[in-house]
């Protein structure tokens, strides 16, 4: 009993002084920050935390969500990082965590850098994933949805396919990616967004710049490598 005791005591000591690790992956729609992260997490179990997977579930029950997602607009920061907040809290984050697509306003890296704080964690390195506006068009307009397991799948790559080849659901188009002007309004959005982010960090040691048309394994293999590094 004693032994038990000594090893709580330990772990929560070693817990309380032990930082945890932040990586962060910021892009334009459709660079394939959702493919990446999922082969992050599956590799490194960091928590993975996606503002698109945490709006898209608020917009189920919250209509105000659900109409500027639609029309591709701004979601009010204190709204997103209220949702983010709510989330860490009810997640282990021991392990790190997987930021996708966030911070994307100089507001909202702001109060992360207080969120991180207050649990004790930091960020170790941005991935900032770079794609054309008209790659970005293409890449959208023809993904693809698994309606179970939310796997994406380009139809210009599997032509053939209409089911999941993991878990075998069906695919679908979401709303958002259908309409070709509020693709480019939500590229236009995050090419203005990204500027001051890439200011407020530029003196930070955080910044990997990485080209997005560079092979899926590629890209994953340069995460990869820097995650290590820096671990």
């Amino acid at each position: 009993m004693k032994d038990i005791l000594s090893y709580i005591q330990k772990r929560r000591k070693w817990l309380k002084y032990k930082m945890i690790k932040c990586f962060i992956l910021l892009g334009p729609p459709g660079s394939g920050k959702g493919t990446q992260a999922n082969k992050i997490i599956k590799k490194f179990n960091f928590l993975y935390l996606s503002t698109g997977d945490i709006l898209r579930n608020a917009e189920k029950y919250d209509e105000n969500i659900r109409n500027i997602l639609k029309k591709g607009k701004l979601i009010p920061d204190s709204l997103i990082i209220k949702l983010i907040t709510e989330y860490i809290k009810k997640n282990n984050i021991e392990n790190g965590i997987l930021f996708d697509g966030f911070p994307r306003t100089i507001n909202q890296a702001k109060t992360l850098d207080l969120i991180l704080s207050k649990n004790n964690a930091k960020i170790s390195i941005i991935f900032i994933i770079s794609l054309n506006l008209k790659e970005t068009i293409l890449r959208i307009k023809s993904r693809r949805v698994c309606s179970i397991c939310g796997t994406n799948y380009s139809i210009e790559h599997n032509k053939s396919t209409d089911k999941c080849k993991i878990c075998h659901g069906k695919l679908f188009q979401r709303n958002d990616d259908e309409n070709e002007k509020v693709i480019i309004n939500r590229f236009l959005i995050y090419e203005k967004q990204i500027k001051p982010i890439l200011l407020y960090y530029k003196k930070s040691n955080f910044l990997v710049n990485i080209n997005g048309l560079e092979k899926e394994e590629e890209i994953f293999k340069q995460i990869t490598k820097n995650i290590i590094k820096r671990n």
